[in-house]
């Protein structure tokens, strides 16, 4: 595979900002995402590019799932589903019309816990658990009924940590993966994992989104099980060199809206900037060890530079993003990689195609994402939001991925 590009696409642009190893890799960053975006056309039918779900949101927590819904819609998705509290689907209604919200129990069902997760004083922890498993079947048959509509389903945003909540999320998950469906595990839904990794182990369609704190939850949890060993480590070469040449600097480097400009003026872009930043050997090994441990889930850490695995291999983002931290981008990224996977079950990869797409996938999220991110700091600064970051998504996407125009008879 060459490792260098003539094409002055944006998207080629981004590709300096990859750095691969493990292997096989078979596709570059701007190859995989061509093969990843389904065409549009007018023959086409509403739900056919993306039936997203998301279970989450409760009576303190209305903000993380509609931001993740909406960013679902904003990077392609045709239609996105929101599962949700009693208590919480006045106001995701409220929030935006495009969503389709829906009632999936209610605070009066939540007994032998609190919010937080601890458990009443007047149960024992047997009896709790008893009640709240019994409680979230319920809950997970009402989502898991609607499962066969959906592309992807996202857990986690906002979902809080009550038991029956927690349990209701296994049962969702246990259903998802009977029914062979991509998974997009974030927020509360992460600390499901720590306490059981059973939960996902095994699932290589699942993409965890831990930041640096859950992230070293799920590695505590990890030593804890394998006393220190997270099963062989992979060789890496030095600054997460690329064997097959994936993701090394392109010549003609610059972000995407410099390279956009370029493109449209038929100018050369300038010299590119020094080198992108690039983890620490040991972030990224630690990465690969937890994506062994849970058997091949996808972990994307999110960081001053994301770092992406399943296990075996790894790729990471340094994209340049926003300078400012605001509450929800998180669940920004959540909700766009959701489109991402859904769009490769929609079109039916399969083998180490999916697989890599997959982790493509993620990258393309992370990247969005952070794209949006800086292209709304640029606008607003320290008053950036995450609604200006959802807000962006689909203009940045456009840029690496142009909507087709519509041809007159």
């Amino acid at each position: 595979m060459a490792s260098t590009s003539t094409s002055s696409s944006p998207s080629d642009k981004l590709d300096r900002y990859a750095r691969a190893t493990g292997g096989p890799w078979s596709l570059e960053p701007a190859v995989a995402l061509e093969r990843l975006v389904p065409e549009l056309g007018n023959d086409r039918y509403k739900g056919q590019l993306g039936r997203v779900g998301v279970f989450g949101g409760s009576e303190d927590y209305t903000g993380a799932p509609f931001f993740a819904s909406m960013s679902a819609l904003r990077m392609g998705a045709d239609l996105a589903y929101v599962f949700t509290a009693k208590e919480a689907a006045p106001a995701l209604k409220a929030y935006s019309p495009e969503l389709m919200v829906t009632t999936v129990y209610s605070g009066d069902m939540l007994t032998g816990g609190s919010a937080t997760g601890t458990r009443g004083d007047d149960k024992g922890d047997n009896e709790s658990d008893f009640c709240s498993a019994a409680l979230a079947r319920p809950i997970a048959d009402s989502v898991s009924s609607r499962l066969p509509k959906l592309h992807s389903l996202l857990l986690g945003p906002g979902m809080g940590r009550h038991p029956t909540v927690i349990a209701a999320a296994a049962g969702i998950v246990a259903s998802a993966r009977g029914r062979g469906l991509p998974l997009v595990l974030d927020a509360d839904a992460i600390a499901m994992v720590v306490d059981d990794p059973g939960t996902i182990r095994g699932c290589t369609l699942a993409v965890l989104t831990p930041n640096a704190n859950e992230f070293r939850l799920l590695c505590e949890r990890m030593e804890r099980d394998s006393g220190g060993e997270g099963g062989e480590r992979t060789r890496h070469g030095e600054a997460l060199q690329s064997p097959s040449g994936v993701g090394e600097a392109r010549a003609a480097g610059g972000d995407v809206a410099t390279a956009a400009v370029a493109a449209v003026a038929g100018t050369v872009p300038a010299p590119r900037p020094p080198a992108p930043p690039v983890p620490a050997a040991d972030v990224a090994l630690k990465v690969e060890r937890l994506a062994r441990y849970l058997g091949g889930v996808t972990v994307v850490l999110k960081g001053k530079v994301d770092v992406i695995s399943d296990g075996a291999r790894t790729v990471t983002c340094a994209v340049p993003g926003g300078l400012k931290r605001c509450g929800g981008i998180g669940d920004v990224l959540s909700g766009v990689t959701a489109t991402a996977l859904a769009w490769v079950h929609v079109q039916d990869f399969e083998g180490e195609e999916a697989k890599e797409l997959r982790l493509w996938a993620a990258w393309w999220s992370c990247a969005m994402a952070r794209r949006a991110s800086r292209r709304a700091y640029e606008a607003k600064g320290r008053a950036t939001s995450a609604t200006d970051v959802f807000e962006n998504i689909g203009i940045v996407f456009a840029e690496v991925s142009p909507s087709p125009e519509v041809e007159d008879p």
